[in-house]
């Protein structure tokens, strides 16, 4: 669901909706032996970040799990279905739409996701473009077509 938000830019009061999205794909990855690979994890984060800062940029706001869980499979003693579990009570509560990154397909619970929203009716996208194009009322294109 949209959320209003006013600001003053240029001395000009500002109003506008934005829409809330929430970015999906790998997190996770262990080696050979099981133990986690931090430096593939990382990069994981790495790319989630970079894509949550292109959508901030063009006008979105987007949780990104990546971000707000930065390995915390190390550094609490949560366990990770909780914090999994924040992330679909997001999902179900206040996403307008899903973002996935090119690695999503290669994430068990990035799947879960994406299949959840899309039996919540909502528009999964891997384009920047078209998810701008559906917030400017263009006709667009998801993954689910």
């Amino acid at each position: 669901m949209p959320f209003k938000v006013k600001y003053v830019k240029d001395n000009f009061l500002i109003e506008k909706d934005i829409s809330v999205g929430m970015v999906v794909g790998r997190y996770y990855v262990s080696k050979k032996n099981g133990q986690p690979d931090y430096q593939k994890i990382e990069k994981h984060i790495q790319l989630a970040e970079r894509y949550a800062i292109k959508l901030w940029n063009v006008g979105f706001a987007v949780f990104t799990a990546h971000l707000n869980t930065r390995h915390f499979e190390v550094k609490t003693k949560i366990p990770e279905v909780v914090y999994q579990g924040f992330d679909r009570y997001v999902l179900e509560k206040i996403t307008d739409f899903i973002f996935v990154l090119p690695n999503w397909r290669k994430s068990g619970g990035g799947r879960k996701e994406v299949e959840l929203a899309i039996k919540m009716g909502l528009p999964v996208f891997d384009k920047i473009s078209e998810l701008k194009k559906w917030r400017d009322g263009k006709n667009f294109k998801t993954i689910v077509e």
